[in-house]
């Protein structure tokens, strides 16, 4: 019921946007984006996903040799599921590909909680200067705005970012020194994972390039669309959008994204048309299509683990 709930109020942000915005103009944006670009789109979002999937495998090795790649794209499926439908800063998912990875090959959670941990630093490594640099970025095209309003939007979106990234850095601690205390192995497991600086390092350039596709496609939408922004902006403009969207308001950050997309275009002088049409289909690319690949791709096991759904949401409660 809460679930519902929460979706019905992302649901029902967007809907807003919808009505404050002249359709006939968001038609006419929308023809922009033709059937080769929506194709272009979603064979970036492919290679995304296997991208990801290459980086888990390498991970691991270190701790699972015998795993392939098959095995590790259906945990990878679940648990993308499962983070898209949660929310809570996606700790949902990881929670699943805890439990995942634990019953496919039959380790302690030490194990597996290390593998998940070390992938989810690696990744938060690789973003977080990104995320500062669009910080920057917004902040100085900020001082020649003269919109005083957008202005106070823009500081509370900063304040609202910036207490979430201090929660998230204050809950993994939390998290992880309970770890440490309940989980036997985790600190070895830790260490066997990162005991290679090359490898190490070969992650950390997986993760940039994850992340830098993010805004590639954020920018082929903007030029379909006839957006007249370059790939600066729309970096800026995405990845603050992402972070303000990690805040466990609504499951996937549905409603808040587009929200903030919205308000940070229109510093640009972009229509609330455009913009609103710009993040409805970056969100479908990158967020809707993947429910839907995650789905079809395992559908099966993701319905017996909702017909066993306590068992996947222990690991939450550690």
């Amino acid at each position: 019921m809460k679930r519902l709930v929460l979706y019905s109020i992302g649901f029902l942000i967007i809907t807003v946007l919808v009505l404050k915005s002249d359709t006939s103009m968001m038609y006419e944006s929308f023809l922009l984006l033709g059937a080769k670009h929506f194709v272009f789109l979603i064979i970036l979002q492919i290679f995304t996903i296997l991208l990801i999937n290459y980086q888990w495998v390498e991970l691991a090795k270190r701790v699972f040799p015998t795993i392939r790649f098959k095995e590790m794209l259906t945990i990878q499926m679940i648990g993308t599921f499962a983070e898209s439908i949660t929310p809570a800063a996606k700790t949902g998912g990881e929670a699943v590909k805890v439990i995942l990875l634990r019953k496919t090959f039959r380790s302690n959670y030490g194990e597996a909680i290390a593998l998940v941990s070390v992938q989810k630093l690696i990744s938060m490594l690789a973003f977080f200067p990104i995320a500062t640099i669009s910080f920057i970025f917004m902040w100085r095209n900020m001082s020649i705005a003269t919109i005083s309003v957008n202005q106070f939007q823009f500081y509370i979106i900063i304040i609202v970012t910036t207490s979430l990234f201090m929660y998230i850095v204050y809950k993994l601690k939390d998290r992880v020194a309970k770890i440490k205390e309940l989980m036997s192995g985790f600190k070895e497991q830790v260490k066997k994972i990162t005991n290679h600086r090359r490898n190490c390092a070969k992650q950390l350039l997986l993760s940039l390039i994850v992340w830098a596709l993010f805004p590639v496609k954020a920018y082929f939408i903007s030029m379909a669309l006839q957006m007249n922004v370059n790939l600066l902006t729309i970096s800026a403009v995405t990845f603050v959008a992402y972070l303000i969207a990690l805040l466990p308001l609504t499951p996937g950050g549905i409603g808040t994204f587009e929200g903030a997309v919205i308000v940070l275009l229109q510093e640009f002088h972009i229509g609330i048309e455009e913009a609103l049409i710009f993040a409805v289909i970056l969100r479908f690319i990158t967020y809707w299509f993947v429910i839907l690949i995650s789905f079809i791709y395992s559908y099966q096991r993701i319905i017996n683990m909702f017909k066993q759904r306590k068992q996947f949401f222990i690991y939450e409660r550690v």
